[in-house]
């Protein structure tokens, strides 16, 4: 076990993607993503660089961007040339199958997912842009003030001066150093995220500053307005009625005595487990996977989150949900089917997720409900999992 500050997990200490070539249209791409993937039952390299040239309509080239994007939002990785399919490709790929004669269905239960994805990967800054409904004036008050409430957390627990500037460093809006290679070796700075921060990065780890590029402004908040129109949080210039609740959700992460008026998000139970790492923070700051998968939920409520007549994902059936769900994964990627014995819970939890979007119903605590089914019918197996909580398997399958 290593301490989450002194790995390489930097992206558990801030929600950032810290590029934003390949940002544009990304719920329609995913859409075509997944098309292509339950089409061919994989991701072959070929038919990947077909839909970049042809589907995206963009050079070959671009690829790279691409991959660097969907790779961070959990949909797909390249091993030595081969895309892998991830989680939130093969969450879109069951949904797709399971609402095959109901588009309408998939549209409402993708849209969720994908605001999932966005939230791990980047709802701290995507957060802050939405809640100024993009007024640009705002941005740079509201960034220094997420710094300043989420670096004063950390200081509280870590009094090494060394620990300290690290996380001054990386809980910032400045690019990485790297080189050719990628691999982070010191090197040229480069995207809009840099450009101011390259002449005045503060080593005063008590200056929460942050100052925006001109290419900054005209590069990162499009992209994530764009989000925010897809997925129905933002529209003619202002929240719509899911906008303002998701934005309540993120602020409620957060003990009540250490909110701010920023968007702060900590690590999820799942993400800390799954990547071997610890921290000095108190374990009330490690945010439940399933609050997050509640708040979303949420979010898109037809009838309020209030409403005492909406069901909640008790009323969904679990056992026969998880079964299809397993038989369905196992034959998605026809490379893959022997490796695919177990349905990782990550992958089941974000296909209730869905589920209970499109149908309309808050979610509650799946896990907890999974564990109960568990126990009263032993014919579901449960396998620990440091990666995904659980493998779910049935006897007999």
């Amino acid at each position: 076990m290593v301490d989450i500050v002194q790995s390489n997990e930097t992206k558990l200490l801030i929600r950032k993607i810290g590029y934003s070539v390949g940002l544009e249209s990304t719920l329609a791409r995913y859409k075509q993503l997944i098309d292509l993937y339950v089409a061919e039952k994989q991701l072959s390299d070929p038919s990947w660089r077909n839909l970049v040239t042809t589907g995206f309509r963009r050079e070959l080239p671009a690829r790279k961007h691409f991959e660097n994007l969907f790779s961070v939002l959990g949909m797909f990785t390249v091993d030595n040339g081969r895309p892998v399919p991830q989680t939130i490709l093969d969450v879109g790929a069951l949904l797709k199958n399971y609402y095959s004669n109901d588009p309408l269905a998939f549209d409402r239960a993708i849209r969720a997912v994908l605001l999932y994805s966005i939230t791990l990967a980047d709802g701290e800054l995507f957060g802050l842009l939405l809640s100024t409904s993009f007024d640009k004036s705002k941005y740079e008050e509201g960034l220094a003030e997420f710094r300043r409430s989420k670096l004063r957390i950390f200081y509280e627990s870590y009094k090494n001066q060394f620990d300290r500037e690290k996380l001054h460093q990386i809980i910032d809006f400045q690019e990485v150093a790297a080189g050719s290679d990628g691999k982070g070796h010191q090197g040229a700075l480069s995207g809009p995220f840099a450009q101011a921060r390259r002449v005045t990065k503060s080593k005063d780890i008590q200056d929460f500053s942050v100052s925006l590029s001109a290419d900054w402004f005209k590069k990162v908040p499009a992209r994530r307005e764009a989000w925010a129109q897809d997925l129905g949080l933002f529209d003619d210039g202002t929240h719509t009625e899911f906008g303002r609740r998701y934005l309540e959700a993120l602020r409620s992460f957060l003990p009540a005595e250490d909110r701010s008026s920023a968007i702060v998000l900590m690590p999820l139970d799942t993400e800390m487990e799954s990547r071997h790492v610890t921290w000095a923070l108190d374990g009330k700051f490690v945010a439940p996977q399933s609050m997050l998968l509640q708040a979303i939920s949420a979010t898109y409520l037809q009838a309020g989150i209030t409403s005492t007549s909406t069901s909640d994902s008790r009323s969904l059936e679990i056992e026969k949900l998880a079964r299809w769900a397993l038989d369905n994964y196992q034959r998605a990627d026809t490379r893959f089917q022997m490796l695919r014995r177990e349905l990782p819970y990550v992958m089941f939890s974000l296909f209730a997720l869905g589920i209970c979007v499109a149908s309309d119903i808050q979610m509650t605590d799946l896990k907890s409900d999974l564990e109960g089914l568990a126990r009263e019918k032993r014919n579901i197996l449960l396998r620990p999992s440091r990666v995904s909580v659980y493998g779910i398997s049935f006897s007999g399958h």
